[in-house]
């Protein structure tokens, strides 16, 4: 309402103490601006000007008190200005009504969204670059609203009424207290009037230069006092000086306490109940200080007194302890001495390491014990010699103990000694030295039975004196076979005993070594004993090896193993190719380089078996010379077979008992070996029995069985060579069938042993023989492939395609005999022509050849003969079509279709007399599909 209407004010409100008007005033219409925002002296000092944003927020507003100058407004002062204003009012609201228009709520902008959203404004300008305040938005005429009433003089009589009585009851009180107040300070004068020399702590008259200055002395009259007295008398502004001092401190105290009156009433009616509680009070803490002094003595000098002593104890036993510590490292050097005694290295080494740790870190700095530590790594030094020096004879006395003293025991106890010794030290290179030892005394060994050989054996008569000045290697090539694989099995046997040693070693090493723990390198006082007599017993630290060093010395055992087993195998593969370069392994037979492979093969499955590796030195030399046997050996046999076919007559063969036997020991065992006991005394036989199955063969087959059973012999003995024989024996097999096929099917043996023709019969021999051997391609199978390796078993394949060409071949011979039939057939029907009276003597010849070729196949089994008959029969009746083709004959029922029907009839009759077809074969089976259409 001030803003809008004006503030009407008495002329004399601005009045100065004259009571004349200093200024009239006035009120501003709009915001103030900077200036007189600033020089405002009701403001008071502002504060942060430079930092504030201007608006409403920029000068600080303080409730502004009401002067006591001014008079209370009465309500004709209001008069005239209402009339004069509300005519102004009437006036302009007329004129703005037109032009104003109605007012929105779109028309307040009174944040950031109302400004930017407001949709009178249009688009604003640089909105992200100006400052949030008055300026932000810009500024246009607030209209008044239409739904605000005019207010009227009538609407505030009341409130003034009201107002202008509570103000004059202020008023008057406000007044009378100012009064009051305003009159002592006005007739005191300021305190800064007083010298502030009498305001400080530490003013007293007593210094000589405090008093010079307060009475304001002369240098002339500072050491004379009566002068100093004479001086004051007569001094009298000094003394009116400091009574006015006094007066202005006076007035100002007893202002003070006019303003504090009611504070100092209040603590003087309160001073003897005070007094009362603060003498209730010092009564109760005399009487606490009695109660906590008897308490004192006897809940806490006591406990405390106990607690002294307990620590005292634990001194004493700390003590007690240091000293049981120190007679037990002076102890340190004779136990030593003793464990040392005893081979007890490991022992040894862990009390130098505890005695040392002791040292370092309980009796550090005691200098009686100033030496010992170097004492101690003197001895460790004088330890790591003598378990060297100990190795070396631990070694040679296991590895040089007699070959033929195969279970002696090892010596665990000095092993373990010995190696927990070297551990301790983290000197892991003892298995080195006991590797190289090894390999040493391996060489030693196998030279002393090569001189052992030499020395006893026999040789021949031209070779009985032997001069000493030839190299050993020399002397054992001339030994006789006999004798070197005498000598071979004693180097094999030595070596396996010597292995076995080596192997004991290395386990015992290799558990030692697993029993290794991460060491707790804390030595706990509290478990030595008193008693120095029991220092042996005390408990030895664990031994510490780093990950490189385990992994090191795995390495190193498993090195030992394979550098022994190599060095043994090499040098066994030495004497080997030394035999191999005379050509002496080259002129054994089959039974002599079998026993050899033996020994290799048993060598080498031992050597895995003791120390479970495979050294592959000997195994490959070896493979060598059974590679060059099995050729060898192939070759001779291959050879010997192609005569033996060469030489075929293709007859029926005698099978002796020999072979009859070897054939039901293999059907009866499955393998393929020569049987145990001897054949019985019995006659050749015309067939060789397979099971249930009779078989008869050419001389070629009976030679080819003890050839394949020779292969699988040899096989099994060169189980390294298994996979060269059974590609010799595929070769070997598929020889046979191929020569065979050329000699029978393709007529060479018209050639070579001068038969006339090749008959039925001789192909009859030649399937037998061939299905005889598949008879035994499954079990040949079966034992390469418990003799071939993982890598080698797509060998057998082999095998299977050589069944497949044997059956084929069989194919071949009954599609040959067919074809003899045929041909034969083929001759007679062409010259017949169904005129004459059946039977015709072209069907009686077909079935007297059939016949006759039954008779000499009768060797086959009952139904690959009646197959190849039934075969005959359906080309034979192909045959017939074509001819009765040729003759125009058709199933017309007349005299010549009669006349063919008859002849099939005699003719079908005829083979069920001679049991060539079965008893159900009719007419009208055979003569389906016949005619001609």
């Amino acid at each position: 309402m001030q803003k809008q209407f004006g503030n009407p004010m008495p002329r004399n409100s601005l009045l100065g103490a004259s009571g004349t008007d200093s200024g009239r005033w006035s009120m501003f219409m709009s915001c103030q601006n900077l200036a007189s925002a600033l020089s405002d002296p009701n403001k008071g000092k502002q504060k942060d000007i430079f930092t504030k944003n201007w608006g409403y927020s920029f000068t600080e507003t303080s409730e502004i008190v009401r002067s006591p100058l001014l008079d209370t407004p009465e309500t004709e002062d209001f008069r005239d200005y209402l009339k004069r204003i509300s005519r102004r009012y009437k006036k302009t609201r007329k004129k703005s009504d037109n032009q104003r228009r109605r007012w929105s709520m779109f028309m307040s902008c009174q944040n950031l969204a109302s400004a930017l959203s407001d949709p009178n404004k249009g688009k604003q300008k640089d909105i992200f670059t100006k400052n949030w305040g008055y300026s932000f938005t810009e500024t246009s005429e607030i209209v008044r609203s239409p739904l605000l009433d005019t207010p009227e003089t009538e609407d505030f009589r009341d409130y003034l009424k009201r107002i202008s009585r509570r103000y004059k009851k202020t008023r008057k009180k406000s007044d009378n207290q100012r009064r009051l107040e305003a009159a002592p300070e006005k007739l005191c004068e300021p305190l800064e009037s007083v010298p502030k020399i009498y305001l400080q702590a530490n003013f007293s008259l007593k210094n000589p230069d405090i008093f010079a200055k307060v009475f304001n002395l002369p240098d002339s009259l500072a050491d004379s006092v009566g002068s100093i007295k004479t001086f004051l008398k007569g001094d009298q502004a000094l003394q009116e000086q400091l009574s006015h001092h006094l007066d202005c401190v006076e007035c100002h105290l007893a202002l003070q306490i006019g303003k504090k009156s009611e504070s100092l009433f209040c603590a003087l009616t309160s001073h003897d109940s005070i007094m009362a509680d603060l003498s209730a009070t010092v009564s109760g803490i005399q009487t606490l200080r009695g109660e906590l002094s008897q308490v004192n003595a006897k809940h806490v000098v006591s406990p405390l007194k106990v607690l002294q002593l307990y620590r005292a104890k634990g001194n004493y036993v700390s003590l007690l302890k240091k000293l049981t510590l120190m007679a037990t490292v002076y102890q340190a050097q004779p136990t030593i001495q003793l464990l040392l005694s005893n081979g007890d290295y490991l022992g040894a080494l862990d009390l130098i390491s505890t005695s040392q740790e002791v040292l370092k870190n309980e009796l550090n700095g005691i200098s009686s014990f100033r030496h010992l530590s170097g004492q101690l790594s003197e001895i460790t030094h004088v330890i790591e010699l003598l378990l060297d020096n100990d190795w070396h004879k631990f070694i040679y006395s296991d590895l040089n103990k007699p070959i033929k003293d195969e279970d002696l025991p090892l010596d665990t106890e000095r092993l373990s000694g010995i190696a927990f010794g070297f551990l301790k030290l983290r000197k892991c290179t003892f298995v080195d030295i006991y590797r190289s030892e090894a390999v040493t005394s391996l060489q030693a060994l196998l030279k002393q039975l090569s001189i052992e050989a030499v020395g006893d054996v026999e040789m021949d008569s031209s070779r009985n004196e032997i001069s000493q000045e030839v190299p050993l290697a020399e002397q054992l090539k001339k030994l006789s076979f006999a004798s070197w694989m005498t000598f071979m099995n004693e180097v094999t046997r030595s070596i396996i005993v010597f292995f076995k040693r080596v192997k004991k070693v290395h386990d015992a090493v290799q558990k030692i070594t697993a029993e290794i723990t991460e060491p707790s390198h804390i030595l706990e006082v509290d478990t030595i004993t008193p008693d120095v007599t029991e220092l042996e017993n005390v408990q030895p630290s664990e031994i510490h090896l780093s990950q490189k060093e385990r992994e090191n010395l795995r390495d190193s055992l498993h090195d030992l193993i394979l550098t022994v087993a190599d060095a043994a195998h090499e040098k066994c593969a030495k004497y080997l190719v030394a035999r191999t370069r005379l050509g002496l392994l080259e002129r054994l037979n089959s039974l002599e380089f079998i026993s050899l492979g033996k020994l290799v093969e048993e060598f080498v499955s031992e050597t895995e078996k003791v120390l479970e590796r495979k050294p592959n030195a000997l195994r490959m030399c070896f493979q060598g010379q059974a590679s060059r046997f099995v050729q060898r050996f192939h070759e001779e046999r291959k050879r010997k077979m192609g005569l033996v076919l060469d030489g075929e007559r293709w007859r029926e063969a005698k099978v002796s008992a020999e072979s009859q036997h070897q054939v039901s020991h293999i059907m009866n065992s499955g393998r393929l070996e020569d049987p145990p006991e001897p054949p019985p005394n019995a006659e050749h036989s015309e067939v060789i029995l397979v099971g249930q199955e009779s078989f008869c063969v050419v001389g070629a087959t009976l030679y080819l069985l003890p050839l394949i059973i020779g292969y699988c012999t040899c096989a099994s003995e060169l189980r390294s060579a298994a996979p060269e024989v059974l590609a010799r024996l595929v070769d070997l097999l598929k020889i046979f069938n191929s020569r065979a096929c050329q000699l029978v099917l393709g007529a060479g043996a018209l050639q070579l042993v001068g038969l006339k023709v090749i008959s039925s019969k001789n192909l009859a021999l030649s399937s037998r023989s061939l299905q005889l051997i598949v008879q035994f391609i499954p079990r040949i199978k079966s034992h390469f492939e418990s003799l071939l390796g993982p890598l080698n078993l797509n060998q057998l394949r082999h095998l299977d395609q050589v069944k497949v060409d044997f059956c084929h071949h069989v194919t071949e011979i009954e599609a040959k005999l067919v074809s003899l039939l045929l041909d034969f057939s083929e001759g007679q029907l062409s010259g017949w022509d169904a005129q004459t009276a059946p039977p015709s003597p072209a069907f009686k010849a077909i079935g007297k050849q059939l016949m006759k070729m039954h008779e000499a196949i009768g060797i086959l089994p009952l139904d690959q003969r009646t197959k190849l008959t039934v075969k005959f029969m359906q080309l034979l009746k192909q045959h017939l079509k074509r001819h009765l083709s040729r003759l125009n004959i058709v199933n017309d029922g007349g005299p010549q279709h009669m006349s063919v029907v008859s002849e099939i009839l005699f003719f079908i009759q005829d083979l069920k007399k001679a049991k060539l077809v079965s008893a159900n074969e009719q007419v009208e089976s055979f003569s389906r599909d016949l005619w001609p259409t």
